[in-house]
């Protein structure tokens, strides 16, 4: 409880810990990685797009398709977690409207805000 809280930052689920749990502490590190990522990802396309020269603009673009595919291997990793939470019947939390293609339309149940 204290982790969803953001109470304690340190808190590391042990073994006897409810199986939900990590999954919910598995969700929250990949919705991470696939933000910053994506984030990394647009950020390196616009140094791309004001680049002053080839080397430059050729620089950013292998750095943006980098961050391009650590943003897909975390929004396989989300997909894989949001599939075990709904296999055990909990619930999906939301997820941000960029993130909208990791949920393809399955049924899934999902919290509401």
């Amino acid at each position: 409880m204290r982790w969803f809280a953001d109470l304690d930052q340190n808190f590391a689920a042990g073994e006897a810990e409810h199986p939900m749990l990590h999954h919910h502490l598995d969700h929250a590190e990949a919705l991470a990685a696939a933000l910053a990522s994506m984030k990394g990802e647009g950020e390196q396309r616009q140094v791309a797009d004001q680049a002053a020269d080839d080397t430059e603009r050729a620089q950013a673009l292998r750095a943006q398709a980098d961050f391009a595919e650590y943003a897909a291997g975390a929004k396989y990793e989300l997909r894989r977690v949001r599939r075990e939470i709904h296999a055990q019947g909990g619930f999906l939390p939301d997820l941000p409207a960029t993130l909208a293609d990791v949920d393809p339309d399955e049924g899934y149940e999902r919290d509401t805000v």
